[in-house]
């Protein structure tokens, strides 16, 4: 019961980033077509590189921590 409620509190805990991600993901994709409106392409270009970069890192974390075994074995639980 004890593990039970530990793996839903994990669920829990990556459905609010996964969450948090589309709304972030929500938010550069108005920024970038902002920019682009009003003609900066220079500044949407340097905003996506600055996206890039940040998924980079969170990927190479994801990576390191080996969040994709966990998550599989996770959802073997249900």
């Amino acid at each position: 019961m004890e593990k039970e409620l530990k793996n839903q509190v994990v669920c829990d805990e990556i459905v609010l980033a996964l969450r948090k991600q589309q709304h972030d993901f929500i938010n550069h994709i108005q920024v970038i077509q902002a920019y682009l409106q009003i003609g900066k392409l220079d500044r949407a270009l340097r905003y996506l590189d600055g996206i890039a970069h940040d998924v980079g890192a969170v990927d190479r974390i994801i990576n390191e921590l080996n969040c994709k075994n966990m998550c599989r074995a996770l959802s073997n639980k249900k």
